[in-house]
C-alpha cells in the first residue's frame, strides 16, 4: 500500500523494501523455522500453512489490532519473500519492519 505500515521484501520503494531471507536447505525447513521463531512471538497466529507459504496474524497488545504476515518460499530464487502490514490505519510506527528484523535475526541465527 501507499501507507508507511508495510514491509515487504518484493518491495522496490526505499519506504517498504527489506531483503528476503534466504531459504534453508528445503522449502520446509524454511517454514518450520519460521514457524518455531512465529511460536515463541506473543499474540501470533498461524492462520494458513501449505508448501510454500504461511500466513500469520499478530495482534497488537493493547488494542487488538491485526497485522498479516504472510512468507513465501521461492526455491528457484533461493529465498523467502515475505510481507508484514497492518489492516488498518496509516503509520504503524515501525512495527512491521521491527517485527521481521527480529525473525530475521532468529532465522538467521544472529
Amino acid at each position: 500500500p501507499d501507507r508507511p505500515n508495510c514491509v515487504c521484501s518484493q518491495a522496490t520503494d526505499e519506504l517498504h523494501a527489506a531483503d528476503p531471507l534466504p531459504m534453508l536447505a528445503t522449502p520446509k525447513a524454511s517454514l518450520e523455522r519460521l514457524i518455531e521463531i512465529i511460536d515463541g512471538l506473543p499474540r501470533s497466529t498461524v492462520r494458513e500453512k501449505n508448501a510454500n507459504y504461511l500466513h500469520v496474524e499478530f495482534r497488537s497488545r493493547v488494542m487488538g489490532f491485526v497485522d498479516d504476515v504472510e512468507f513465501y518460499v521461492d526455491p528457484a530464487d533461493g529465498v523467502v519473500h515475505f510481507r508484514s502490514a497492518s489492516r488498518l490505519g496509516y503509520s504503524d510506527l515501525g512495527v512491521n519492519r521491527d517485527r521481521m528484523q527480529k525473525i530475521a535475526r532468529e532465522y538467521l541465527g544472529s
